[in-house]
């Protein structure tokens, strides 16, 4: 069922495989297996991807609270909940990391001692999918949202840098500008499905004269820079990744100004748990601390 869930939000065999850890063939056989199972087919396979068939999307609702329930299952009987404590539920990716998000979460716990805190990693869903349909209180997103059912507030600016496989012909500059990637070789990390990254980034180099040429996806960070120490083309990364300095890999800026995206916390307009309010209002303190 999870791989299920996986390929029904990547809409690619490929990238669920990878994003599970198993191979695609593997990843396969389990779906193959799961249709059999159940008598019918629950993805349609076309060139440009996978798209859920009726039974599919039906399946779909029932998988999403079925493995929700084991999650909980799960964590309740390891003891990380109490019947009465405050509970926050907070989707994340690798935009928190560096933004006064992070700040405002341990501010949070230090202020309510017994707060049952569960985050979940939500790298590339889709915001207003998990929001209404996981059990998540708020996100930590990358782009406001657009959905009218959803609040958002800035909490700060990701800035991007250029990753440079050791050696490369862009590495004797300690600066970039989006110019420079023109026609170069991009490992891209995917943020399906709503694509707001990829297109506010390739809108960037397009003003800048540039075109560069995606030959790889990755599905997470540290996945775009095992591409690029291996010298498969350049990538991109939020500024506080820091590295050994043995691995192959060159950081540089990146555009003048720096290529940014806003980073925001997100949550429902009917939001009624006091613990969001608490954090919204901790992100807004600490991000104006910081401004």
């Amino acid at each position: 069922m999870r791989c299920f869930r996986e390929v029904a939000r990547a809409e690619h065999f490929g990238m669920a495989a990878r994003a599970l850890g198993i191979s695609q063939s593997a990843f396969t056989e389990h779906i193959q297996r799961l249709e059999e199972t159940i008598g019918t087919r629950l993805l349609e396979r076309g060139r440009k991807g996978v798209r859920l068939t009726a039974a599919g999307a039906a399946f779909l609702v029932e998988t999403e609270a079925v493995l929700r329930q084991v999650e909980s299952a799960v964590l309740a009987a390891r003891g990380s909940t109490t019947a009465n404590a405050p509970r926050l539920h907070i989707g994340y990716s690798a935009v928190a990391l560096g933004t006064p998000i992070t700040s405002a979460i341990r501010k949070l716990r230090d202020e309510i001692p017994d707060l049952d805190l569960r985050m979940f990693e939500r790298g590339g869903i889709d915001t207003e999918k998990a929001l209404f349909e996981e059990e998540l209180d708020c996100m930590v997103v990358a782009f406001p949202s657009e959905d009218e059912r959803i609040r958002t507030t800035v909490v700060g600016e990701m800035t991007m840098k250029a990753c440079l496989p050791r050696g490369h012909r862009l590495c004797n500059r300690q600066f970039l500008e989006l110019s420079d990637l023109d026609n170069e070789a991009l490992i891209f990390a995917e943020d399906y499905p709503n694509r707001r990254f990829h297109d506010a980034f390739f809108s960037a180099c397009a003003k800048a004269g540039a075109n560069p040429r995606v030959v790889h996806r990755a599905t997470h960070l540290m996945a775009t820079l095992t591409l690029v120490a291996s010298g498969l083309g350049i990538g991109l990364a939020p500024s506080p990744v820091v590295l050994s300095p043995h691995i192959d890999i060159e950081f540089r800026p990146l555009g003048s100004p720096p290529f940014s995206v806003a980073t925001a916390l997100a949550w429902r307009i009917d939001n009624h748990n006091p613990v969001v309010d608490a954090l919204i209002a901790l992100a807004r303190n600490v991000s104006s601390a910081a401004a």
